[in-house]
């Protein structure tokens, strides 16, 4: 890989970032709420789905070995696209995340917090993003390195 140095100009947006923490139960093959009871499997899948349609959902963190879930969610834009309060914006995506499982909202853990969203303009940057000549779409992406 070439070494390049690129200096880019973005816009800094600040946002508020909520982040819920959900313990899905388990239950026993002889379990009969099994059935009946969403599994960790399908309130992953639904979560993943959401964030690849949405943009509100900024991150979702499962880890080996754990029945827990968490995700980050863009609270600025979220309360933007609607007409409640923070209040009951944060109910509402607490009853969202938990699906119909068999836990109440007070175990799912909130944390609100300070975030930054990144914008990159393609335009006032000079980023190719379409190959005229040959008629094909460029694939730009960035990659962070934490330290």
């Amino acid at each position: 890989m070439k070494e390049q140095e690129t200096i880019l100009k973005s816009y800094r947006k600040e946002i508020e970032v909520l982040s819920l923490t959900l313990d899905v139960p388990q239950y026993s093959y002889d379990d009969e709420r099994r059935n009946f009871f969403p599994t960790y499997e399908d309130i992953l899948l639904r979560t993943f789905n959401n964030k690849r349609e949405n943009k509100e959902i900024l991150k979702v963190i499962n880890y080996w070995g754990s029945n827990a879930i968490t995700i980050h969610v863009n609270l600025t834009d979220y309360l933007d696209d609607s007409y409640s309060t923070k209040e009951e914006c944060i109910e509402h995506l607490k009853d969202w995340f938990k699906g119909n499982c068999d836990i109440d909202n007070d175990k799912i853990e909130t944390y609100i917090y300070k975030g930054y969203v990144y914008t990159i303009p393609e335009y006032g940057n000079n980023i190719k993003t379409f190959d005229f000549e040959n008629d094909k779409l460029i694939q730009n992406y960035i990659v962070f390195e934490e330290d």
